[in-house]
């Protein structure tokens, strides 16, 4: 019998007789559940970041550069270093004014871009938006709460850009062209889309004045030593949000570790209670020629097993799981109404592979007390032991 076989049949069969040992496959039941719920944590997270990132950086700018308190000559230094770089930008103006409709009013956050397709392109799901100058973009929550449809006219006013010569307030009558859905913060309630023509007639005195870019990029210091000058980029933006779903990530996952590590306390108990329960045939496997390595090597192969049989266990339920989910989408009974739930589950091999090792390499690490205990057992008295 290869020793492969005996490590088996010692640990999965009680001392006294040939029947199976429930307790032995107890660790490779924890390993199981610790990969499943590791590799379903790093899925489920990893496809809410890549939908929840992506939205950010459409909605907030890879990188945004203000340039409120700059002079016109650096103003130009900047224009030629986003035109020599080939990078995807539009100037913006953002600023808080009322929109009204009738009797309905709120404060919001416009934004007026000289490029709204470069900047709605993936918000509005459209591959183009042929927007003109009485047009403009406007969220769902927002359509919502104040009872806005596709094409009604709405009132744009902005008080903080009074003339009190003529004590009149700048106000434009524009067109909802268009209506979006991020479903992410507050950016449907709060957040309206102009052009940029409309944005410099009523926006003359104060408000942020910048270029918006669709990526994240490393500006030079060329242009962020210019005084006055200000960058940001989308994950500084939103710090705490990025923040809160990394820290969620890393609890979940720790969750999952912590399984796979009373997986190694269920072997370590495992194996001593075996070789208690087993001295008599641990003393008869020396006397016939197993030296202590090989008694070591009984303890490492079962360990093995039950960390490859757990990984490979936990990997197929978390593959099944993922089909299950795509044919027949649950999550939203587990998640309530949060607000994204329509995410890609996204399993990364080389993930997968680190937390397999990670599993196997535990579990072996816990075999090797009793392994080391059972090897120094003197085979005459041993023998005699029941």
């Amino acid at each position: 019998m290869s020793i492969f076989m005996l490590s088996w049949k010692f640990f999965t069969r009680r001392s006294k007789s040939n029947k199976l040992n429930i307790t032995s496959f107890l660790p490779m039941t924890g390993v199981a559940l610790g990969t499943v719920t590791i590799l379903l944590t790093f899925a489920i997270m990893d496809g809410l970041e890549h939908d929840i990132f992506d939205t950010l950086k459409s909605f907030s700018g890879g990188s945004i550069i203000n340039i409120n308190d700059i002079s016109s000559k650096d103003n130009d230094v900047v224009i030629k270093y986003l035109e020599s770089n080939n990078l995807n930008y539009s100037k913006f103006i953002e600023r808080k004014a009322i929109l009204q409709m009738e009797d309905r009013s709120r404060i919001v956050n416009m934004r007026a871009f000289d490029n709204l397709n470069l900047i709605l392109n993936k918000i509005t799901n459209n591959l183009e938006y042929n927007y003109n100058n009485k047009s403009l973009i406007i969220g769902e929550e927002l359509s919502n709460r104040l009872n806005i449809s596709l094409q009604d006219s709405v009132k744009i006013l902005s008080p903080l850009d009074l003339k009190f010569s003529t004590t009149f307030i700048p106000q434009e009558i524009l067109y909802v062209d268009n209506i979006f859905s991020t479903r992410l913060l507050d950016f449907d309630l709060n957040f309206i889309f102009l052009p940029y023509s409309i944005g410099e007639k009523l926006f003359k005195k104060s408000g942020n004045v910048g270029y918006f870019l669709i990526n994240d990029v490393e500006i030079p210091k060329l242009i962020s030593n210019i005084k006055g000058i200000k960058i940001e980029k989308w994950d500084e933006i939103h710090k705490s949000l990025v923040g809160a779903m990394k820290l969620e990530k890393i609890a979940y996952v720790g969750f999952g570790f912590l399984l796979i590590l009373i997986s190694c306390f269920s072997l370590l108990s495992t194996m001593s209670i075996s070789v208690m329960q087993k001295i008599s045939q641990i003393g008869i496997l020396k006397a016939v020629g197993y030296n202590n390595f090989k008694i070591k090597k009984i303890f490492f192969y079962f360990s093995c097993i039950s960390g490859v049989i757990g990984v490979i266990v936990g990997i197929f339920i978390a593959y099944i799981i993922k089909i299950i989910e795509i044919n027949y989408p649950f999550f939203h009974l587990l998640f309530g109404d949060y607000p994204f739930l329509e995410f890609p589950i996204q399993f990364n091999l080389y993930k997968i592979f680190i937390v397999s090792c990670c599993s196997i390499f535990a579990i072996i690490i816990a075999s090797i007390y009793p392994a080391s205990k059972a090897s120094k057992f003197d085979p005459i008295i041993s023998i005699g032991m029941k």
